[in-house]
């Protein structure tokens, strides 16, 4: 598992720099911050690949999520009620999902893989999750610290902060997820 930091770092940062990034535009509001969490795994994967890091070998949830695709094949066959480019991104994401167990159960085969894999990931969301909390704080104290951090509108009594995320609701999930990488 040695040899297999760099890639796992990789990833993690890919999910912190997700979460940091101030741009959301309409109509795929989260393709911005998507692109940096699909490039840095896609990049991790290769690498890993190059290394013989993980086998092929399927997996059950591999096989759900591949079998995803072949459903909403047959929906467009039969009903189409979409045009076929809109299913082109739910097809990659099930693609990407099936790829990230096969590396996941690959790299956790040893305790030491899955520990290590485990504090990566969590401790990209502590981070990801204490920036977002620093970010939510600067937007309440009303500082503009535009283009880094995403500006917050006064038009109610208390406005809601939401850090770089946009939502706040998005924002609960990232500090729920911190907590649990303090947990871990």
């Amino acid at each position: 598992i040695h040899q297999h930091r760099f890639p796992i770092l990789l990833l993690a940062m890919g999910v912190v720099i997700s979460f940091l990034i101030p741009y959301h535009l309409h109509p795929l509001r989260s393709y911005v911050n998507d692109v940096a969490v699909i490039v840095s795994f896609i990049v991790a994967a290769a690498i890993l690949a190059r290394e013989n890091a993980f086998s092929w070998h399927g997996h059950a949830i591999t096989k759900l999520f591949l079998y995803f695709p072949l459903l909403m094949l047959i929906q467009y066959l039969f009903f189409q009620h979409q045009s076929w480019a809109d299913l082109l991104l739910p097809v990659a994401y099930f693609f990407l999902a099936a790829l990230a167990t096969v590396i996941g159960t690959s790299l956790s085969q040893s305790r030491k893989g899955r520990d290590h894999l485990v504090l990566m990931m969590a401790s990209a969301f502590f981070i990801a999750s204490l920036l977002s909390v620093i970010i939510q704080i600067l937007q309440v104290s009303g500082l503009s610290l535009a283009p880094v951090v995403m500006y917050m509108g006064k038009t109610t009594i208390f406005p809601r902060p939401y850090g770089n995320i946009a939502q706040p609701n998005q924002l609960a999930l990232i500090l729920c997820f911190g907590l649990a990488g303090i947990i871990f």
